[in-house]
């Protein structure tokens, strides 16, 4: 078993997802993926209203991630997820994770994703969020044909 060693970690502020910060969006988003949104993929989906971006950012305002999500009536569904390589495995994806999990409550309970077969990362650090896997979507990736494991968390009860 190869051991990962986790960098020291660093807080960030989680604000709105705005125009000026899609260069740097964008540029995540490139370095993270091996089929990466497009622009015009990014702003299809913010467009919709029920459609959320946060970023990441440093002290000094740099963009090091963000998170795409939607609102429905009963859950959270993430859409994208992304840190920038240099400030991975120091706990911003999971400060991200983390406050959308405080926006749960009421009627929202849950938050889905789905996360590549090949993605095994993705799926430890879900796993270590708190999701569990509840169904394989096969073929779910229409560029590759790769299948997705759809990973859900879901709000503990009240007194648990």
């Amino acid at each position: 078993m190869i051991a990962i060693r986790q960098k020291e970690k660093i807080n960030v502020r989680i604000d709105h997802m705005i125009g000026r910060r899609m260069k740097e969006v964008m540029e995540i988003e490139k370095e993270s993926f091996e089929f990466p949104w497009t622009r015009d993929e990014f702003a299809r989906y913010l467009d919709h209203p029920r459609c959320i971006g946060m970023i990441a950012e440093q002290k000094d305002g740099k963009t090091v991630g963000f998170i795409l999500y939607e609102e429905h009536s009963f859950k959270f569904h993430i859409a994208n997820l992304a840190v920038s390589p240099p400030f991975r495995r120091q706990g911003i994806a999971s400060q991200m994770i983390a406050s959308l999990i405080s926006a749960l409550g009421g009627r929202r309970t849950k938050i889905m994703f789905e996360v590549r077969e090949t993605n095994l990362g993705g799926q430890l650090f879900l796993k270590k969020q708190g999701f569990i896997a509840v169904d394989v979507y096969p073929k779910f990736y229409g560029e590759n044909d790769e299948s997705a494991y759809f990973m859900q968390y879901n709000l503990p009860p009240l007194g648990s």
